[in-house]
């Protein structure tokens, strides 16, 4: 009951953390695949800071399941955030962003860093998952 005590306090700030940069990262935030990403990751917190406290083992089996549909809902986030890459790709050729079709350089070193960053805690988000339901 200790890990999943762990993992009741710890994901959902985790989680929080991604949420405000999906929020902050330039461009990308108004992509309709990185606004999906960003609901998973916001549905996930509410449930995770929704779920009673861990008292039992009948409350820690719940909250393994409740872990395994966070896992499952957040498989898809590489290749979703990857088609908000696309998405952006397109606006800036259409003008929508950048100047003539062309980004900013520093807009685009700050989104490959926020990239970057995003994917390793995403990693650290789903081992810590994955860890306790093995």
């Amino acid at each position: 009951m200790q890990v999943a005590s762990f993992l009741k306090h710890e994901l959902p700030i985790r989680l929080a953390h991604r949420i405000k940069d999906l929020d902050n990262v330039p461009m990308m935030s108004e992509m309709n695949s990185v606004l999906q990403v960003r609901d998973w990751y916001e549905k996930s917190m509410t449930e995770l800071i929704e779920f009673p406290a861990i008292t039992s083992k009948e409350d820690e089996e719940k909250f393994a399941k409740l872990l395994e549909g966070i896992y499952e809902r957040h498989a898809g986030v590489l290749v979703t955030m990857a088609r908000g890459a696309f998405e952006l790709r397109a606006a800036i050729r259409e003008g929508k962003y950048g100047r003539g079709g062309k980004a900013d350089f520093e807009e685009m070193e700050g989104m490959h860093k926020f990239l970057d960053n995003f994917y390793m805690s995403r990693i650290g988000i789903r081992m810590l998952i994955g860890q306790y339901l093995r």
